[in-house]
């Protein structure tokens, strides 16, 4: 048996968050529009936004209409700090 190994025990390799393939720079992201898209920030979280007001703003769905089946958005409050990426999907 080998004492020493070539990989060390314990250590996971540095790796960045990872995005999905088809995920775009914030800076392209459409900026016009009511509808939301996802939005990721540094640490690989993502949040469905819409732009407001100069800032990336948290939607969250409020109710369901039970005859037309359609669920509304609101915005929450909540500002997206630091989006780095943004997918329609």
């Amino acid at each position: 048996m080998p004492r020493y190994s070539e990989r060390p025990y314990g250590l996971k390799p540095a790796t960045g968050p990872q995005f999905p393939a088809h995920a775009q720079p914030i800076s392209t992201a459409p900026q016009a529009t009511a509808r939301p898209v996802w939005v990721y920030e540094r640490d690989g979280k993502r949040h469905p936004a819409i732009f407001h007001r100069g800032q990336w703003m948290k939607v969250v769905p409020q109710q369901r209409d039970p005859y037309s089946g359609t669920t509304r958005i609101a915005m929450n409050g909540d500002i997206v700090h630091d989006p780095i990426a943004w997918t329609s999907s």
